[in-house]
């Protein structure tokens, strides 16, 4: 009985949210173009994640690009998934810890390739697919300078552009400050069974009045379906961790369009 009724105020809670809360998607592109993780990359063959190598083989093949951002310790905003180098560059420096200039002196696995800047990443691209930026964040909490310096990069850039975080209050500056960003609110339901569903309903009910997400973003090897329905209900979804054309036909019933890894399309 309170498990129904619960389940009946979160839907009612979604419902209203369609309808007075989220901004309507108007995007052609971002249900239909296939979007590459980090680029289309290959670490294993040293085509490095996050790379401009990765990001040019992306574009050649017409898929849309996923990166990272963080802010470095001369304010330049830098694109490479982890907090540190050392995964790629094997240095446990932070990025938050060195400038730019120390930064790209790191190569990326046994390439020349070194963390590219949003900058040369958007100028290599030159708007021949979609740019979906993820706002790199170790916690939630205020929007600050890396969200205020990664606008400052893309109202330069005249071409297609997403923005993505799993912290609410990074959307939420930009539906304030950028309103023509596509916005997408990336969610990962924690191990713990109760209480990953409920951090995530808390989320989308609490925060979403603010960030007004386009789209949501999940884990498709981690979401529970029941939550899954109640997204697709009053948004598009687009799923990531995407590796296999059978991890493709198991999302296919609730996707809009995927973020993948490791195949072709």
């Amino acid at each position: 009985m309170y498990l129904f009724m619960g389940l009946l105020i979160v839907f009612a809670g979604l419902t209203v949210l369609k309808m007075h809360v989220f901004p309507p998607n108007k995007a052609p592109w971002i249900l239909g173009i296939p979007i590459a993780h980090r680029g289309f990359f290959d670490n294993d063959k040293n085509i490095p994640e996050n790379s401009l190598m990765a990001f040019q083989r992306a574009a050649e093949r017409a898929y849309a690009i996923e990166l990272d951002v963080h802010l470095t310790k001369d304010r330049k905003i830098i694109v490479h998934h982890d907090f540190t180098l050392e995964r790629l560059s094997g240095s446990n420096k932070r990025l938050d810890e060195l400038t730019l200039s120390e930064i790209q002196k790191h190569t990326l696995l046994a390439t020349e390739e070194v963390p590219p800047t949003l900058e040369e990443v958007l100028s290599l691209v030159d708007d021949r697919v979609p740019v979906y930026v993820e706002i790199k964040r170790e916690s939630y909490g205020a929007a600050g300078d890396l969200e205020t310096e990664t606008l400052r990069v893309l109202e330069k850039y005249e071409g297609r552009v997403a923005i993505l975080s799993f912290n609410p209050q990074s959307l939420a500056f930009f539906a304030q400050n950028a309103p023509q960003f596509y916005r997408g609110q990336n969610y990962e339901p924690s191990k713990e069974k109760l209480g990953g569903q409920k951090k995530i309903l808390q989320a989308v009910l609490s925060q979403a009045w603010q960030a007004r997400p386009h789209f949501f973003v999940y884990n498709s090897k981690t979401m529970p379906e029941i939550l899954l329905r109640g997204f697709s209900f009053v948004r598009h979804l687009i799923p990531y961790n995407v590796n296999s054309h059978e991890d493709y036909q198991s999302v296919s019933p609730y996707a809009s369009n995927v973020i993948f890894e490791k195949i072709n399309f």
